[in-house]
C-alpha cells in the first residue's frame, strides 16, 4: 500500500486523491495489522494515518468551487471539502488506538476549524471516540473546544 496507493494522495486530480485515501482506509480496516503491536506494524500504520490526516485536514489541491445555478462560487461546496469529509468519515473505530496518539489527536483538533460544519461535526465525533482511549490527552482540549463553541453560539448574531 505504501508504494501502490499512498503516492496518489498527492496527485493533482481531486478524484484520484479521494480514491487513494479511501482505498488506504478500507484496506487497513480489513487488515489485521491494525491489531498488531510490533514496532514495524505501528510505524506503518502511523505513516499511513499521518498522510490520511493531512488530507483530512488540508487537502493539498486547489479549491475547485462548484457553482450553484450560475451563482458565485460557494466555498462551502468545494471538492476539497468533500475529500476532507470522506477521509474523516473513513477513519473507522479500528484505527482508534492509533488515532489516540498525541500527534494524531492534535491533527484532529485542527480539523475542528474546518470551514465546513459537517467536517467539524465528523471530527468532533472521532475525538469523542478517542476520549476512551487517551482521556488524559483528549479531555482537556475537548473541554476547551466545547466551551469555545458554546461561547461562539451564545454570542452569535444569528437567531
Amino acid at each position: 500500500m505504501q508504494h501502490a496507493a499512498l503516492p496518489y494522495l498527492e496527485n493533482d486530480s481531486p478524484e484520484v486523491r479521494q480514491t487513494a485515501a479511501l482505498t488506504c482506509s478500507k484496506l487497513f480496516v480489513r487488515d489485521p495489522i491494525c491489531h498488531q503491536t510490533s514496532t514495524h506494524s505501528i510505524e506503518i500504520i502511523s505513516d499511513v494515518l499521518d498522510k490520511l490526516l493531512t488530507v483530512a485536514i488540508a487537502d493539498p489541491g486547489q479549491s475547485n468551487f462548484i457553482r450553484l445555478r450560475g451563482s458565485t462560487p460557494d466555498p462551502i461546496s468545494t471538492i476539497d471539502s468533500r475529500i476532507r469529509l470522506s477521509v474523516l468519515q473513513s477513519l473507522d473505530e479500528k484505527f482508534d488506538r492509533h488515532l489516540a496518539q498525541a500527534e494524531n489527536v492534535r491533527s484532529l483538533f485542527i480539523a475542528l476549524n474546518d470551514e465546513v460544519f459537517r467536517n467539524r461535526e465528523v471530527a468532533i465525533g472521532i475525538i469523542g471516540r478517542l476520549a476512551a482511549h487517551n482521556p488524559a490527552y483528549v479531555m482537556p482540549s475537548l473541554r476547551k473546544s466545547l466551551i469555545q463553541l458554546i461561547t461562539e453560539l451564545e454570542y452569535s448574531t444569528a437567531r
